[in-house]
């Protein structure tokens, strides 16, 4: 299958990729996200570039193609700083289970702004793969939100995960 390059996805060559690869997870899984493909594909081009600027956004690369993304959104707000939000977590199906989603998180935090020391996030009760995932990393429920989403009229519950971040130098 040929070796994996995990990086951080920058400018607008790198926008092309992660434009596919998040259309591609908003159509094969629609359930497991709050963006939508009707609400992204006719996004300019320039809004995936800006996407990249705005946060760490890194991928799981075979043969120079997405295999895996994940993003990370540090807050904005200076009492809020310390957290980040893990979004847009998306492994093909035939990479799942084989390492590439725990290896291209470890990259993500590796690429994280040093003052990062908790991050969350939201996944759908009832994927049970991707939450199983979220604990093996350590992640923690901290809530549950009824009513999170509405995909095609069925309500979502969402369970809020965190987990604390240890010091890193930056």
């Amino acid at each position: 299958m040929g070796s994996i390059e995990y990086r951080r996805l920058r400018g607008e060559a790198d926008a092309r990729l992660w434009r596919a690869i998040r259309l591609e997870a908003l159509q094969t899984a629609p359930e497991d996200f709050l963006t939508q493909y009707a609400d992204v594909i006719d996004r300019p081009f320039e809004s995936f570039v800006q996407n990249l600027e705005n946060g760490v956004t890194c991928a799981a690369l075979r043969a120079r193609e997405p295999v895996a993304v994940m993003g990370l959104i540090p807050e904005t707000l200076r009492a809020a700083a310390h957290r980040a939000s893990l979004v847009a977590v998306f492994v093909r199906p035939s990479e799942r289970g084989t390492g590439v989603a725990r290896a291209l998180f470890e990259r993500l935090l590796a690429e994280a702004p040093s003052h990062i020391a908790q991050v969350e996030l939201y996944v759908r009760d009832g994927n049970a793969r991707a939450e199983a995932f979220y604990r093996r990393l350590g992640f923690e429920e901290y809530g549950r939100l009824p009513d999170a989403t509405r995909v095609d009229g069925t309500s979502q519950t969402d369970i809020l995960m965190r987990l604390s971040v240890p010091p890193r130098e930056g």
